[in-house]
């Protein structure tokens, strides 16, 4: 049976979202393409989650514009170390899913060259106070149809940030110890906003770091820049670039992603604990 990652991420709620507040993300004040309803919310960590407005069945995802149900947001990936572009097949190891790095000549139907990332209904497996999107991450083989592993985690889209959870399973794991993928209003060149989060030593692999106890990444992003940005269904307007690193006891990580109103994430590009490099970019195929 594949496994299914369940992360539970409980905040404490503090600070509430102004309609009229200057930095709200209105598109007439920011440049924006797009306006995301306003509900109140509250700010933990950096980050912000809805506040419900009664204590029965409050659904975080009714009013989301991107991360809606079922759609389907597709990334392919590649790992680079020590100027080597690979990817890695999964097998079954002692009623355990194991996984192993692989060159791209060598790709195999075991394995795994695409994401799928497909948000999904409230799911009362997460509880019904879970204040998060669900998401479903769908690892594919190179027919781009076959289905070999996945999990389930979550996302936050609000009127003030969207932010996900990266895949993290087999190789995806070292993505723990990354800055997540993350955009907060106001959108503009110059915002910056920060974070943390513990994470556990059941993160490490010795196939990049390994470690005792629990550590604390300390988060720090930036909208760096406006762009556009070329893909397979023509050029995206308006991407906005963020510019994230992480720092703890481990060392420092990175991230630089593009993100468009209407498309998402379209690249993420990862500097990893051991210098290596994990690179997503999105694909309509």
């Amino acid at each position: 049976m594949y496994k299914f990652l369940t992360c539970l991420f409980l905040v404490s709620l503090t600070l509430s979202c102004n309609t009229n507040s200057p930095d709200s993300p209105v598109a007439q004040n920011t440049g924006l393409l797009f306006s995301i309803e306003e509900r109140n919310v509250e700010l933990n960590d950096g980050l912000y989650i809805e506040k419900p407005d009664s204590n029965i069945h409050f659904d975080y995802s009714s009013d989301n514009k991107m991360y809606v149900d079922m759609t389907n947001f597709k990334y392919a990936y590649v790992y680079i170390k020590n100027g080597d572009s690979l990817f890695f097949t999964v097998s079954a190891l002692n009623k355990e899913m194991d996984w192993e790095f692989i060159k791209k000549e060598d790709v195999n139907d075991s394995t795994i060259i695409q994401i799928n990332l497909v948000p999904e209904p409230m799911s009362f497996t997460f509880g019904i106070d879970y204040p998060q999107t669900i998401i479903r991450y769908d690892y594919i083989g190179k027919s781009k149809k076959s289905f070999l592993a996945g999990e389930r985690t979550s996302c936050i889209e609000n009127c003030r940030n969207i932010w996900l959870h990266p895949p993290r399973q087999f190789l995806f794991r070292i993505l723990e110890l990354n800055p997540f993928p993350y955009i907060q209003a106001p959108y503009e060149i110059g915002n910056k906003w920060n974070g943390k989060l513990a994470i556990g030593k059941h993160w490490g692999d010795k196939r990049w770091k390994l470690w005792d106890g629990s550590i604390t990444n300390k988060y720090a992003y930036e909208i760096v820049d406006i762009v556009n940005y070329k893909t397979e269904i023509g050029t995206l307007y308006n991407c906005f670039v963020i510019d994230a690193k992480a720092e703890s006891s481990l060392g420092t990580t990175a991230l630089k992603s593009w993100f468009h109103p209407d498309e998402g994430f379209l690249k993420l590009h990862y500097t990893n604990i051991d210098s290596s490099e994990l690179v997503f970019e999105k694909v309509w195929n």
